[in-house]
């Protein structure tokens, strides 16, 4: 007994290295359409296929016209973003949010971006090589999640823009950089500093709060948005203003 409990404890752990045992994190995708709207059920239809392919996306769709809170919710999120206005479709995911929908070939992609982290990096530099190590490690944990690995040496476009997000953070340029969901984190310290704090990166925009009027109440806009918002002939009045043109 003893032996075979030490023997499934050392495969166990084995296993787990390996990462066989580790357990995957979904990211969630919010969908913001109308009934009414052609172009909404496209964006919809794409959405859910791209969940079915893509491991660990979770895509919820919400229709603005049926769920008052919902589209109070899409205002509050685009005035958040700098918009004035929200439209539809709308995509929210990783605390980023994309308006419009063409046809998965011109905008699958930019939605897609959505959940991706930009890593610039040199082929020459060690701390990139441990970075790009772990990150394979954490596609395991967040399948959903892509890494796209630019390699400044040689792309030029690469180089400048790694630059102007150094900059813009006040930070003298270094490597690797990593870009996610707005933020943007310098160097690599290892596994257990870096690697922990690039984790935390995403966990915290993982899954952000869908409040359903029987949960929480949804929290109110400053300025002018909140009368936009406030009545339920308000909110069907700015339902028929979400419409992408």
């Amino acid at each position: 007994m003893i032996k075979n409990a030490v023997r499934y404890a050392w495969l166990a752990s084995v296993l787990w290295m390996a990462g066989l045992c580790t357990a995957q994190n979904p990211i969630r995708m919010e969908v913001f359409c109308r009934e009414d709207s052609e172009i909404s059920d496209q964006a919809a239809d794409y959405a859910k296929r791209l969940g079915e392919r893509r491991r660990g996306l979770d895509v919820v769709v919400h229709d603005v016209i049926k769920d008052q809170t919902q589209l109070a919710r899409l205002w509050i999120l685009a005035r958040k973003s700098g918009r004035e206005k929200p439209v539809v479709p709308a995509f929210y995911c990783c605390d980023r949010l994309f308006f419009g929908f063409e046809n998965e070939q011109k905008t699958g992609p930019a939605i897609e971006n959505l959940f991706t982290v930009d890593v610039y990096t040199r082929s020459t530099c060690s701390k990139c090589k441990a970075a790009k190590k772990f990150f394979k490690q954490l596609t395991m944990r967040w399948p959903a999640i892509r890494f796209r690995i630019y390699e400044i040496t040689y792309d030029v476009n690469a180089r400048q823009r790694y630059q102007e997000l150094c900059q813009s953070r006040g930070r003298v340029p270094g490597l690797p950089t990593i870009h996610f969901s707005g933020q943007v984190i310098i160097g690599y310290q290892g596994d257990h500093i870096t690697g922990v704090e690039v984790e935390n990166m995403i966990r915290r925009v993982a899954v952000m709060e869908t409040a359903s009027p029987k949960e929480k109440p949804v929290p109110k806009p400053s300025n002018d948005a909140t009368s936009a918002i406030r009545s339920p002939a308000n909110l069907l009045r700015a339902a028929q203003l979400v419409a992408f043109s």
